[in-house]
């Protein structure tokens, strides 16, 4: 499809949503990585808001604010939107959709372009980044600082190292994806030449861009599966048609396992409380006993 079909309409709502949906993601990647952080630091302190305000209530606000922001953010792609028409090199009219009305000029084309690369990609990564950088010191000092000979194979350690290495692989997916989008952008707005230049390669350039810009959100949780095993237990278990008849045997094996265990510890606990009191009883009979044996004695001593 070389042309716009659809309307001045949707190309407003296109370009709206579009601009939506990146700033929730982006927005939402840069309070998770604070939330991480916060968890991981002070895990305790991390479940009460400040000022009174449960985690819940915090929650809700937090989300509410981060829709609130995208929202507004994407207001001017609502207002200025619009199909324009260009001339193509064999000489047909194409009509395209474009964000950047022709009365503002270049000068606000750049803007947008400038504000969207420091509001929806360097600002957060920054502030992602310094997240995850401060977590991951946190996590190797507390791993180098714990107690026990066997500080290397604890589960602790284990776990805050699969932590650091899965916030890492989030931060590496967020530059991934949506720097193609920025680097076209800039390039197109702010090179002087770049329409000349324009050609199959850099069309096919910004394609993948867009592509990348979206497809972050799916890869999340593929890399989630990846690099955190419980997460992927879970997944296996509860989407995978194939998996869940051989996790329900395996959850049914390991019940009755627990059970077992549990019904041994029972009985081991229920031996070792019998013999205690029989130990005691024989004890007190032996001490009655021999006090006995000493009374008698005193009296014919008497």
């Amino acid at each position: 499809m070389k042309s716009w079909p659809f309307g001045d309409v949707i190309c407003r709502l296109s370009e709206y949503f579009k601009d939506v949906s990146i700033g929730v993601s982006v927005f939402t990647l840069t309070s998770l990585s604070a939330e991480r952080y916060c968890v991981i630091v002070n895990p305790i302190r991390s479940h009460v808001g400040g000022g009174g305000i449960s985690s819940r209530s915090l929650t809700l606000l937090i989300a509410v604010g981060i829709w609130l922001l995208a929202v507004l953010l994407a207001l001017p792609a609502a207002l200025f939107s619009n199909v324009q028409t260009r001339r193509s090199d064999n000489g047909q009219t194409v009509l395209f959709c474009s964000p950047f009305p022709p009365k503002f000029g270049q000068t606000y084309k750049q803007m947008i372009v400038l504000c969207k690369f420091l509001v929806y990609y360097a600002i957060p990564l920054s502030v992602i980044a310094c997240f995850y950088v401060l977590m991951a010191r946190h996590l190797e000092y507390s791993t180098r600082n714990m107690p026990g000979e066997l500080q290397g194979q604890s589960t602790q350690v284990l776990g805050r190292r699969k932590v650091a290495k899965m916030v890492l692989s989030f931060v590496f997916i967020f530059i991934v994806c949506f720097l193609p989008i920025h680097i076209f952008m800039l390039w197109f707005h702010f090179y002087p030449d770049a329409e000349s230049q324009f050609d199959e390669y850099w069309n096919a350039f910004r394609i993948f861009a867009f592509c990348m810009s979206f497809i972050n959100s799916c890869i999340n949780p593929v890399a989630l599966y990846c690099v955190s095993g419980t997460f992927r237990k879970h997944f296996n278990q509860y989407l995978l048609c194939c998996y869940r008849e051989m996790g329900s045997n395996g959850t049914t094996y390991e019940t009755s396992t627990h059970t077992m265990v549990h019904f041994s510890s029972t009985t081991r606990r229920h031996h070792l409380k019998n013999n205690t009191t029989n130990i005691r009883r024989h004890h007190l009979e032996d001490v009655n006993c021999s006090c006995s044996t000493t009374t008698t004695t005193l009296e014919h001593t008497s």
